[in-house]
């Protein structure tokens, strides 16, 4: 299995380069076959993947490291709640595995990374109960 996704806003991206020799080393070690793998969505756009993440009830890790609060709030692990026309609310669970009660607002303007499906979030994801918020 990959290491999940990462979604970057393009604007943050100066140069992409294909490495050969990781692909190389890869292949020799009989794992090629996950350079074709791709994300379960479209990485079009940020509200698409959010969107995605949304109706999926996937859980994932949004980074919002470039906002003046960056510290307390730049680092959520947990799901979206709702889908706004600026912004998501957004449920996330501590590291304890305890869903918070309410909901957080997320401008798309502050979203620096979003991850999907690293072991990281799926190791927490096992162990977190319900989800709270059903209906959304």
């Amino acid at each position: 299995m990959p290491d999940g996704f990462t979604v970057l806003p393009a604007s943050t991206v100066s140069e992409l380069l294909v490495n050969e020799r990781w692909s190389e080393m890869l292949a020799k070690e009989g794992h090629s076959d996950l350079a074709a793998v791709g994300p379960p969505f479209t990485p079009d756009t940020l509200r698409s993947v959010l969107s995605y993440l949304h109706v999926s009830r996937t859980n994932a890790k949004i980074e919002c490291e470039a906002t003046p609060n960056a510290a307390e709030h730049g680092f959520h692990l947990g799901r979206v709640a709702a889908m706004h026309d600026d912004h998501i609310d957004f449920t996330f669970f501590d590291a304890a595995g305890k869903w918070f009660d309410g909901v957080y607002g997320i401008s798309f303007a502050s979203i620096t990374q979003i991850v999907v499906g690293s072991p990281y979030v799926e190791t927490f994801s096992k162990y977190i109960g319900p989800y709270p918020h059903d209906d959304g």
